[in-house]
């Protein structure tokens, strides 16, 4: 082969690895850039969808706190509505205050009152007697007592032959008073035992009762309480011995 032909064909075998390698670089490039394109494009989906959900969240707590913040305005209105219904206009106050007015006319005036309140006065006054009257019902029967005492049988529960004097002498009382009731109260000193002095006391005051009965007294207007030595005028000696507590009293009651 001459040198031509060899250069010539030296020269083509050149172009045609040159233009093989061209053709292989440019199918690299394409593949490489499909491939990029492809995964930046998934890229792009995931973020789109990603993107797409956050903002679907945002926009469903939006819209529960936009309905909750409806939820309360909407309560709000409403209460203010029924304060103002229950607010009165200027009418309706008007009306009850004629109302207030028409009431006042009808009620009694005072000059009408005064019969009512001199009723009251008068009836005080018929009962402050009364009490005047008790009070010196309850001053003569003390008087008495004062004087002489309701004494006992020694050992025993009956009063004695002297006593019947005081007892008639307070029965008088009761009958000029037919109104007043009494309570008879029998005490002893504090020798014996509590029940025991109870019992006694008890006794003593039924015997006193028994014969105010006797002597024309109603029953109902007597009573008799044994008091025993609880309620002692003065302090016992030292045995429990007390002339003064052994005593019976007078109260009224009732009148």
């Amino acid at each position: 082969m001459s040198a031509i032909k060899q250069i010539i064909f030296l020269t083509l075998l050149l172009i045609a690895v040159m233009v093989g390698c061209v053709y292989t670089y440019i199918n690299q490039y394409e593949i490489q850039t499909d491939t990029t394109i492809t995964a930046t494009s998934q890229e792009e989906t995931k973020n789109t969808e990603e993107i797409e959900e956050k903002v679907t969240k945002e926009i469903t707590e939006n819209e529960e706190v936009i309905t909750k913040i409806e939820e309360k305005a909407n309560e709000k209105i409403e209460k203010n509505i029924e304060e103002t219904k229950e607010i009165e206009t200027p009418k309706e106050k008007e009306v009850k205050e004629k109302k207030i007015i028409e009431k006042k006319k009808e009620e009694p005036v005072l000059s009408e009152k005064i019969p009512q309140e001199q009723k009251i006065e008068e009836l005080s006054k018929k009962i402050q007697p009364k009490k005047i009257q008790n009070n010196k019902t309850q001053e003569e029967i003390d008087n008495i007592l004062s004087k002489e005492k309701i004494f006992f049988k020694r050992l025993g529960t009956d009063i004695t032959e002297k006593s019947y004097k005081v007892v008639q002498d307070i029965a008088n009382i009761l009958l000029k008073n037919p109104n007043v009731k009494v309570e008879i109260g029998g005490h002893t000193d504090a020798k014996g035992a509590d029940d025991v002095n109870e019992w006694v006391s008890l006794q003593r005051a039924k015997s006193v009762r028994k014969e105010l009965i006797k002597l024309g007294v109603s029953k109902d207007r007597v009573t008799a309480k044994g008091y025993g030595e609880t309620k002692p005028l003065v302090p016992n000696d030292k045995n429990g011995y007390s002339f003064e507590n052994r005593r019976v009293e007078f109260k009224i009651i009732e009148e």
